[in-house]
């Protein structure tokens, strides 16, 4: 963590020149995120850990105005696999637990499976500072999963007993919802690039987060602060 915040100070002193544009004239951004899956006071003690174990995605925002818009994150969080073994089905596992039941049918082939995503869909307050940008945003965070061709009764790869099994358990799609809170910062190093920093806390409510930051703000950003980078493109 500590190597991450000199980087950042490194870079806001270079940014200091004349040549980094005005983040105030961006209204939309594109780009692409990596969030971490240990949190910030882990990170603190190996930030190479960040690399590890994050997870990777693309983000954008839609900024109405100079300080309020709108902002996503789409991430993936992986594959889990599903198998059969005497007529019963096991999962969602590892493919390190499911490929002793495979058959000899490798993980590129296997049809049991589904994958994973995180979607959070922001409101966003923004302040823009010459080549800085501080925001806090803040919306629901949605856990859903897709499965594979073989729950798909239209598909030619179609197995009804996977398919009654795999709607036992997520026959919503798997769709979960909390909230997210974040608190980050963007650095200008053109007009239309920026690199980023933030905070993220995923909370049931707005007043356990409000507690939280209250109470013990140190504390509270070190055990329940997840660290994401972003690297964006703006119009």
């Amino acid at each position: 963590m500590k190597r991450t915040l000199i980087i950042l100070a490194l870079l806001i002193l270079f940014a200091s020149t004349t040549v980094f544009a005005q983040s105030a004239y961006n209204f939309f951004g594109l780009g692409l995120v990596g969030f971490s899956t240990i949190n910030a006071a882990a990170l603190e003690e190996n930030q190479g850990a960040f690399f590890d174990n994050a997870l990777w995605g693309i983000n954008g925002r839609i900024k109405l105005s100079k300080t309020f818009g709108f902002a996503f994150d789409l991430l993936y969080l992986g594959t889990m696999y599903y198998y059969d073994f005497d007529g019963t089905w096991y999962g969602p596992t590892s493919w390190y637990n499911t490929v002793e039941y495979a058959s000899g049918v490798s993980q590129e082939d296997w049809r049991y499976y589904h994958d994973e995503f995180l979607l959070t869909l922001n409101i966003g307050l923004y302040l823009p500072l010459s080549f800085l940008q501080l925001y806090f945003e803040m919306g629901p965070l949605i856990f859903f999963t897709t499965p594979s061709d073989a729950q798909d009764q239209n598909s030619s790869e179609y197995d009804p007993s996977f398919a009654d099994y795999y709607n036992s358990i997520y026959g919503d799609g798997g769709l979960k919802m909390g909230l997210d809170f974040k608190l980050g910062l963007d650095i200008f190093i053109t007009r239309s690039i920026s690199l980023g920093m933030y905070f993220c806390f995923i909370e049931p409510t707005i007043a356990d987060f409000v507690a939280g930051i209250t109470s013990d703000f140190s504390g509270y950003i070190r055990e329940n602060g997840y660290v994401g980078l972003n690297l964006m493109f703006w119009l």
